[in-house]
Parts: C-alpha cells; sequence; structure tokens
C-alpha cells in the first residue's frame, strides 16, 4: 500500500515542479516584457517630450512670456493671430521657425520633477510658457555653461534638460509674429501674375519651367521679372480697417463694387489670389485720410479691408516690353 502510495508521489513531484516553475517563468517573463513596454515607453518620451503628432496636428499656438501674451490659430490653412474679436495674419515663415524647434527638442539628461528641482531650475515661476493646444509647457532657465534649459509640464514626473532653442521664445512679442505684408505670398512662390484695369489685361506673365514669358508667349528677362516680383510683395499695408465704425464697412463697399484696378496671382501649389483697389477716396468715416491721397483694397480671402497710399497705383504702369 505505501509502495503504490509513493509510486504515485514519484510521478506526480517532477510534473509539479514542472507546473510551479512554468508559472514562475511565465510571471517573470511578463514582468520583463511589461518592464521592457515600459521603458520604451520612457525613452520615446526622453527622446521627444513634446510629440510630434502634437507638432503636426495643431490649431492653437499660445506664447506668454515677459513681454506679455500673444495667441495664434489655424485656421483655413493659415495662422492668425487672435486679439479679442479681431484677427491679424501671423507671419508664417516666423511661425514656421518656432514650431520647427518646438519638432527638434533634443534631451540631454532628466531630473525628478519636485519643488527642490522646480525652484532651482526656475520652474515654479518659469521663464516662458507654451500652450500647444490644450498642453501647457513650461521652460526654465538657461545653463549658460554648456547652452541648455529645463522643460516640464503638468502631468510629467520629470524635468527634461535639453539644448537652447534656435528660437528665442522668451524674447518673442507681437511686433515680430505679425503680418505686415500687403500680400500673402512671397515672389518666389508666383506662378502667374495679371494687372487688370476696367477689366482688360494691361500685364499677364507666366513661369513655365524656369522661364518667364507673357500673354504672347514671348520670353521674358528673369532678372526684371524677379526684381518687379520682389518690389511688388515688398509693399506693407498702412491701415487694416477691423472695425465697421461708423458704417465704414458699407462705404468701402460702395467704392470697391465696380473696382477699376486688379491684381491676381496663382502660386505654384495652385492656390488664387485677387486683390481689388479703388480710385482714391475722398473720405471715408472714422478714418482721418487726406483727400484723395489714399485707396482701399481688399482680396477674395475673408479678411479685413485695407487702406494704402495711391502711390501703389503706379504699379499698374507696368508693361511686359517693360521686362524684356
Amino acid at each position: 500500500m505505501s509502495s503504490k502510495s509513493f509510486g504515485i508521489t514519484n510521478k506526480t513531484g517532477p510534473l509539479l515542479l514542472f507546473c510551479i516553475v512554468t508559472l514562475l517563468g511565465g510571471a517573470l517573463i511578463g514582468e520583463i516584457l511589461q518592464k521592457k513596454s515600459s521603458d520604451n515607453e520612457q525613452i520615446k518620451r526622453i527622446s521627444s517630450p513634446i510629440s510630434p503628432d502634437l507638432i503636426k496636428n495643431l490649431n492653437l499656438v499660445k506664447v506668454s512670456n515677459s513681454l506679455g501674451d500673444f495667441e495664434i490659430i489655424r485656421k483655413n490653412n493659415r495662422w492668425w493671430i487672435t486679439n479679442q474679436e479681431k484677427n491679424y495674419f501671423a507671419n508664417e515663415i516666423v511661425v514656421e521657425k518656432m514650431l520647427n524647434s518646438l519638432s527638434k527638442i533634443k534631451v540631454e539628461r532628466l531630473h525628478k520633477n519636485n519643488t527642490l528641482n522646480r525652484n532651482y531650475f526656475s520652474l515654479s515661476t518659469p521663464i516662458f510658457k507654451i500652450f500647444l493646444n490644450d498642453q501647457e509647457f513650461q521652460f526654465g532657465l538657461v545653463n549658460s555653461i554648456d547652452d541648455s534649459t529645463y522643460l516640464t509640464f503638468p502631468s510629467s514626473q520629470n524635468i527634461y534638460q535639453i539644448e537652447v532653442f534656435d528660437f528665442d521664445f522668451p524674447s518673442i512679442g507681437l511686433n515680430e509674429i505679425l503680418y505686415t505684408k500687403l500680400f500673402l505670398s512671397n515672389p518666389r512662390e508666383i506662378k502667374t501674375l495679371k494687372l487688370v484695369i476696367n477689366n482688360r489685361d494691361v500685364l499677364s506673365i507666366k513661369l513655365e519651367g524656369n522661364t518667364w514669358f507673357d500673354k504672347r508667349g514671348r520670353k521674358l528677362n528673369e532678372k526684371k521679372v524677379n526684381t518687379f516680383l520682389i518690389d511688388l510683395f515688398s509693399n506693407k499695408s498702412d491701415i487694416v480697417v477691423d472695425e465697421n465704425k461708423e458704417g465704414v464697412y458699407k462705404e468701402i463697399d460702395k467704392v470697391l463694387k465696380k473696382p477699376p484696378y486688379e491684381l491676381v496671382y496663382t502660386t505654384v501649389k495652385g492656390k488664387k489670389y485677387k486683390y481689388s483697389f479703388s480710385y482714391p477716396v475722398r473720405s471715408l468715416p472714422s478714418l482721418n485720410l487726406e483727400r484723395r491721397k489714399n485707396i482701399v483694397l481688399k482680396s477674395n480671402l475673408d479678411y479685413y479691408p485695407i487702406v494704402i497710399e495711391k502711390s501703389f497705383l503706379d504699379v499698374f504702369k507696368k508693361r511686359a516690353s517693360q521686362l524684356r
């Protein structure tokens, strides 16, 4: 009886041991995999504390520094500066540089996000803050010894010591981000351009390959065309009529009902812009203008009218013969 019982124990013992080892091994492997997954996530977060997906899908950026706050929003594939209920175009080149800097953050080391370190790295009272969509990022002092700075965000357990930006976030203000030029494009983007007076084309040029042609297919001088475009697209806006005081918009609609001058251009990306210009205006409600010294223009975009000096109309004297 005892011999039979002993035989059963001999058979079940190794099986039981195998089960125990298997369970322990599975648990250990699970622990290792879980730790590896956690480590991978940590490594990923260290290499990019600001997610590339966040930069890619941005609709709102707010910067808060010693100069104050400004906010830009993305609408209709353009960045706008918001100021209460008033909107102005943001400088796309500056915005691109700003976002490019944020997307290239390089982490040098990590520190615990505790009160002592936050005070030491000036993160209790950040040097500047950036809000990307609904996420806040705080930036501390600059270490002049190794050109690094410190970054954290409310949900982070870490303070990231990163390379100093190649963009001056602490000193960027509204004036730098505001787009002051008259037109929304730059000369290198232009594919076609027309000047129109009373519905008649007085100048029509087109870029094919690297060569400019007039409407009759005659080759134009590249240097002369480039100089013309640079001068044209360097013009700045004078007065943006962003409020309808004393019914000024109604008067502007009148002077632009049948605009005598139009400038139409397309970009290499296929986008079309049309600007309508008035004759010199005698006066406009709420605007202190010299009599017949200014003209009004408006683009085909949903944007405010602009008042500029009538001297701009000299551009409509340009002819294709002057560009050959």
